[in-house]
């Protein structure tokens, strides 16, 4: 059975309405190096469903500087839109992409927040580190990702844009620190207005991933009728 351990950092107070706890939703990796080359793992996979989710990288070291909360499976560091994604995608026995920005993001809590808000006030769009090669292959696309400042990352948002959704199914999932969804399915259908976006997204909160999964078990089996 497999070992769950939830990490939770040092909570900071972040002004307005734009809260350093949801702007540090961001996932652990073992791995500060990024990736350059196209990487879909599809242990499993049909070929057809593809589990894509947003994670920044950073490094394992258990402090503010590791974003949200993660979690410790079998003594490996996953984030938890990463743990939800893999718990989805195994269900569905789909590949996997983690969407993931071209740069480095700052260690310092303070400048990762200055540096969110500025992607966001700027509408910028960083490149990615990674692309799909076949991505007209698949048919449904489970889209997983995390809250900064009340919104996607602006790396997702590169992600939506990059690729053609028409007539692919799109199933939303988030992991967020007190905004539940926010306004991000809304988003989405009109980001994809050629994709059919499933109004049924999954919004887990970070305090209780640990426990989440037959939710995230049981959610899979309704967007599936």
């Amino acid at each position: 059975m497999k070992k769950i351990l939830v990490m939770i950092p040092l909570l900071f107070l972040f002004a307005g309405c734009r809260s350093d706890e949801e702007t540090r939703e961001n996932e652990a990796s073992t791995d500060n190096s990024i990736t350059t080359t196209s990487e879909v793992k599809n242990p499993e996979g049909d070929g057809k469903t593809l589990v894509a989710y947003f994670s920044h990288p950073v490094g394992t070291e258990l402090d503010v500087t590791t974003g949200a909360s993660v979690m410790e499976v079998n003594g490996e560091y996953l984030g938890l839109v990463e743990q939800t994604a893999n718990w989805i995608a195994e269900e569905v026995k789909a590949d996997q992409f983690r969407i993931q920005a071209n740069k480095a993001y700052p260690d310092d809590i303070g400048e990762l927040i200055d540096e969110a808000i500025d992607e966001k006030d700027e509408s910028q769009r960083p490149e990615l580190a990674s692309e799909i090669e076949n991505f007209g292959q698949y048919e449904t696309i489970y889209l997983g990702y995390p809250i900064w400042n009340g919104d996607f990352p602006m790396a997702f948002y590169t992600f939506l844009e990059s690729y053609d959704f028409a007539g692919k199914t799109v199933i939303p999932f988030n992991v967020h620190g007190g905004s539940g969804l926010a306004r991000t399915v809304e988003t989405l259908t009109e980001e994809l207005p050629n994709a059919t976006v499933v109004p049924n997204a999954l919004s887990i909160s970070r305090s209780d991933i640990s426990d989440s999964r037959q939710e995230v078990l049981d959610w899979v089996e309704q967007v599936q009728e």
